[in-house]
Parts: structure tokens; C-alpha cells; sequence
């Protein structure tokens, strides 16, 4: 091969020009070089370009497919087309199958609608007199019985709904109790007290008690019940003083755990209050013990007020007792909680007395704190 030829292909190679241009010079050059000269290249030089596809040089004499294919020749044949898949024929199900799905339906009818009435069940209905359609007898077949249905209308309830009868049953309210009630005068019970009653374990003998302490209205049975107020907390909060209380201050008492002994102990530790004292006390979780740490110290008009707003700052027995102990002559309930806010300390406390001896008050203890010192 002539030089010429060498340098046209080497130009190529370096995609300086492209392979059309290269056949035109080879031609010019004369016959002696024919193209089929001018087409191989070695596989080291093909470029990227080449196998992206883009503008530039592109291999001479070599199919892309074959490239991409990495052999040589004309490159692969195309890939014949796949044929659909058939469609797979409906299969009849068979009687075990079908015996399934009626089976499935059956549950979910029940779920739906509810077990059937049982014929003996309606038929033991009619028979004792009773005449309920099939979707009551349906609902009451698993809780009521004739025995029970009898039962009620001896006890005075004659006219009930289905529902209510289903309610009674369900919560064990017994015929016996409907009596006793309506002997204690309480005739006047509808379904739904009746239901409460049994829900909360409301019983006759603490009801007869109550109503001779004078409170009478079902739904405040209910509450006292509900929250653990005994006949025995009212009688002994009457002799400690607190008469005629409403039955909401008595609910109070019960939900924020007030019990008689801390009645007892703040009426002997000589301690005036109200009803709403007591509750505010118990909300705040004031103590005995710290109600008579801080009526020890004999604070000039000491409140139950002052000693709820020394437990809300976080005072403590020990603590009122050592400041007590310090005899600072000027203190107060207010030198307290003014104590606890800017974070008066035992430890400081103590050294502030070293240093200042009788001459220390609430009140200089209390800069002393603010200053930092």
C-alpha cells in the first residue's frame, strides 16, 4: 500500500475525515488502489462514537450489529416476533367448590342478619303468651328466657320493647331487685336507671341508706356509687362538721381521694375550711404531714389558700420544718413561696444564719437569693 493510501486512512481513523471522503480520494489516486484496501481497520481503533451511534468516525467494512454483537460479519438476524399466548378456557367448578362457596355465603349471611330464630324457642314464646315478630325473637333468644320474660311482668314491667328486655337480661338486672326497689319506693325507675344501676353495682341497702340521708335522684346514686363514696364517709363528714353537702362536693371528695382520717386530722389541727378547700387539697396532693409541718410553725393568717400555693411551688415538710427551725421573725406564708420561687436552698439557708445570726429574716434570706449570694 502506498503512502498516500496509508496517510488517507490514518486520517480517517482520526476522524478528520469521514469514510465517503476517504473513497473519494482513494479514487483519484488511481486504480491501483482499490476501496476494499481503504475499508479494513483494526479493532483498537474504533471509537466511541462509532458504537453510540453519533456523528464522527465510524468503523470502515464492519456492520454496526456485528460490532455490538462483538463478531464479524453482517451482524445478527432480527428476532422473530413472539406469538400471543392462547387464552386458558373457563373450568366448571366442581361440586366441591361449589359446596364451598354456599358455605362462605351462609357466613356471611349470618353475619349479616343474624343466627335464624330457633323454631322451639318461638314455639315456647307463643305458647307462654308472648307474641314477638322473628327479628325480636331473634335478638332475645340468646338472653332471654320465658322464665325471665315472666319474671318482669310479675315484677310490675309489663309494656318493654324487645331492646329493653335484651338490655335487662344482658346486665343481670333480676326481677327480685325490680321488687325490692319498687318496696323501697322507687317506682319510678325506668329501664335505663335499672340498667346503671346493675352496670355500676349500685345495691339496695347502700340506696335505702341514702335516701334517708335525703338525696333520692337515681343519677346521684349512680355518681356516688361510681366513684366509692360510702354511706359511712358522709355520716362522719357530717360530725366533723361538714353538713349538708351537695352531691357534687361529695362526688368531688370521691374522684381526687379524699378520705375522712385527713378530714379528721386537719379539723384537729385546729384548720378552717370549705368543701371546695378540701378538693383544691387533694387536686395539689397536700399531706396531713404537710398541713401540720405548716400550722407548726403558727404562720400569722394562715389559709388553706397559702398552704396549696406552698405545694404547687414545690415546698416539703422538710423543708418548712428546718426553715422553722431557723425562728426567723418575720416569717410568713408569703416568705414561703417566695422562698421556693427564687430557689431558696436548705444549704443556703444555714450559711446565710452563720453569717448572720439573729439579725437574718424571711425577707433578707429572700433578697440574699435573688442577689445570688
Amino acid at each position: 500500500m502506498h503512502e498516500e493510501q496509508m496517510k488517507i486512512l490514518e486520517l480517517v481513523a482520526q476522524g478528520k475525515i469521514s469514510a465517503e471522503e476517504a473513497d473519494l480520494l482513494l479514487e483519484a489516486l488511481g486504480p491501483e488502489s482499490p476501496k476494499s484496501e481503504a475499508r479494513p481497520v483494526e479493532p483498537e481503533r474504533r471509537t466511541a462514537s462509532a458504537f453510540a451511534g453519533g456523528p464522527g468516525p465510524r468503523v470502515i467494512g464492519v456492520d454496526q450489529a456485528s460490532v455490538f454483537a462483538g463478531a464479524p460479519g453482517r451482524g445478527l438476524p432480527p428476532r422473530p416476533p413472539i406469538p400471543p399466548i392462547p387464552p386458558v378456557p373457563p373450568v366448571a367448578p366442581t361440586a366441591r367448590v361449589i359446596k364451598r362457596l354456599k358455605r362462605r355465603l351462609g357466613a356471611a349471611s349470618r353475619f349479616w342478619h343474624g343466627p335464624r330464630v330457633d323454631p322451639m324457642y318461638g314455639e315456647e314464646m307463643r305458647q307462654a303468651g308472648f307474641d314477638f315478630s322473628d327479628e325480636e325473637l331473634r335478638r332475645m333468644q340468646h338472653h332471654v328466657t320465658v322464665d325471665y320474660l315472666k319474671g318482669l311482668q310479675e315484677a310490675g314491667l309489663t309494656d318493654l320493647r324487645a331492646d329493653q328486655i335484651v338490655a335487662l337480661a344482658i346486665h343481670d338486672v333480676q326481677p327480685e331487685f325490680i321488687k325490692e326497689a319498687r318496696e323501697l319506693g322507687l317506682g319510678e325507675l325506668s329501664v335505663d336507671d335499672l340498667v346503671q344501676l346493675a352496670i355500676h353495682d349500685i345495691r339496695l341497702d347502700f340506696i335505702k341508706e341514702i335516701r334517708h340521708l335525703g338525696i333520692k335522684d337515681i343519677e346521684d346514686l349512680v355518681q356516688l356509687g361510681i366513684h366509692g363514696v360510702s354511706i359511712d364517709f358522709i355520716k362522719e363528714a357530717q360530725t366533723l362538721g361538714l353538713e349538708n353537702l351537695a352531691v357534687e362536693d361529695l362526688v368531688q371528695f370521691g374522684i381526687h381521694g379524699i378520705r375522712i382520717d385527713f378530714v379528721r386530722q386537719l379539723r384537729e389541727l385546729g384548720l378552717e375550711f370549705e368543701p371546695d378547700d378540701l378538693v383544691h387539697l387533694g387536686i395539689h396532693g397536700v399531706s396531713a404531714d404537710f398541713v401540720r409541718a405548716v400550722v407548726a410553725l403558727n404562720l400569722p393568717d394562715l389559709a388553706v389558700d397559702d398552704i396549696v400555693q406552698m405545694r404547687i411551688h414545690g415546698l416539703n415538710s422538710r423543708f418548712v420544718a428546718e426553715i422553722g427551725q431557723l425562728n426567723l421573725p418575720d416569717l410568713s406564708a408569703d416568705h414561703l413561696v417566695e422562698m421556693a420561687i427564687h430557689g431558696v436552698t436548705l444549704e443556703m439557708a444555714r450559711r446565710a444564719k452563720e453569717r448572720w445570726g439573729d439579725a437574718l429574716t424571711a425577707a433578707k434570706l429572700v433578697h440574699l437569693a435573688m442577689m445570688g449570694e
